[in-house]
């Protein structure tokens, strides 16, 4: 296996495209066997997308927008808030297929579909993959899960994140070379001839502070121990949101580094947390999350800091690393997806969030995106759907063994 990346930062989205496809053709002779593009929103995808399928017409392409820039070896990329990256893999022996499907009112049943697509579109109906990668809209992250888990089962890694734009205006897209979505998921299965690893993680420190979601359905938690969820969630961080308790209102910026989390599972009895990010206060008192949470399971307030997230993507590398038990001069290559939020909470120390990578990888091509929730795999925990979180996946350049 080869992994090779491109990169542009040029305004014309076809001077773009074939700026970043050059960088994939110095890396080989042939066309790659899987393309993923990371791009932001104020690029025409339409044309990108023609471009990738013209120049590459077997290759599988998938397509999502990212938060402002990408990462690279070469660090954080992006010119006023623009930039278009690939991450391609070059694997004969191997088998990769996409597929992707608008949402709806049907998220689960598209999941499905799009993984049947994926599958077919690799040749391996019916076998489960190493890995799926996928990117879907922002809101219904949970069915999504659930649809592509009736297809393949729960021990499959899926990882990935929602799709972004730069300031929350609902202008992400996802797209494969059957068309480009607003609001749509698409999923990638890999079937890669060496062995990959992967980690999923927040940066995060459970505080002492924790209740019952007395009253909850889907992502808005009422009560908490019976009392009005935003007003608890006020007097557990001394104030926080004082201000917006009467009348409601968006609280997403200043909750940052204040999450609440939810045990999703266990390692030598260390509890394991996925982050759900509140969104808004209601004005019945109510608080709006960006992940769902059950009725009756308990949350816990988590508390970060901007030294913390800087330097959890190097810890996330290395528990990566870890999990296939090799040397950063054994990897192929790697994917990162980092939270936006987190990023925009810390957008001025971004580079050092990439150096907390290279440090660790080395000079392995690799892109990070920034998206808006992020979907990984616990170590014995299954996968989830969270926020403020990180993922890595490393590919090895030792052979799997199947």
């Amino acid at each position: 296996m080869q992994i090779a990346t491109g990169w542009s930062t040029q305004k014309i989205a076809g001077r773009a495209a074939r700026e970043a496809m050059a960088g994939i053709a110095a890396a080989g002779d042939r066309h790659p066997d899987f393309v993923l593009c990371e791009l932001t929103e104020d690029y025409d995808v339409e044309e990108v997308l023609a471009l990738l399928t013209q120049t590459w017409p077997e290759t599988p392409v998938h397509l999502a927008t990212t938060c402002r820039g990408v990462l690279l070896r070469r660090g954080w990329t992006s010119s006023a808030g623009r930039v278009l990256g690939l991450w391609s893999v070059f694997d004969a022996q191997g088998a990769f297929g996409t597929g992707g499907v608008p949402l709806e009112d049907r998220p689960s049943a598209a999941a499905a579909l799009a993984t049947r697509q994926a599958l077919d579109q690799a040749g391996r109906a019916g076998e489960l993959p190493s890995l799926i990668w996928i990117s879907t809209a922002p809101g219904c992250e949970e069915q999504v899960l659930a649809g592509i888990e009736s297809e393949v089962g729960t021990n499959v890694p899926i990882l990935g994140g929602s799709t972004a734009d730069n300031d929350v205006l609902g202008r992400w897209s996802q797209g494969t070379k059957a068309g480009t979505m607003s609001n749509g998921v698409v999923v990638s299965v890999f079937f890669p001839s060496v062995e990959i690893g992967y980690s999923y993680h927040n940066g995060y420190l459970p505080q002492a502070q924790s209740g019952t979601a007395t009253e909850a359905e889907g992502r808005l938690i009422r009560s908490i121990d019976g009392r009005p969820a935003a007003e608890v969630y006020n007097e557990w961080t001394q104030g926080l949101i004082g201000p917006t308790l009467s009348e409601g209102g968006n609280i997403f910026d200043k909750t940052t580094f204040w999450p609440l989390g939810r045990v999703r599972g266990w390692l030598n009895n260390i509890p394991l947390y996925v982050l759900a990010h509140p969104e808004r206060a209601e004005p019945d008192g109510a608080l709006r999350l960006f992940a769902d949470v059950e009725q009756g399971e308990t949350v816990v307030l988590m508390s970060g800091t901007r030294n913390g997230l800087i330097r959890r993507a190097g810890r996330v590398a290395e528990s990566a690393l870890d999990s296939l038990d090799v040397l950063p001069s054994q990897i192929s290559g790697a994917l990162v997806i980092f939270c936006a939020g987190s990023m925009v909470a810390i957008e001025e120390h971004i580079d050092e969030v990439a150096q907390s990578i290279h440090q660790v990888l080395g000079d392995v091509p690799y892109l990070g995106c920034f998206t808006f929730g992020e979907q990984g795999r616990l170590v014995g925990g299954g996968n989830h759907h969270g926020n403020l979180m990180i993922s890595v996946v490393v590919f090895s350049d030792q052979e799997a063994v199947f």
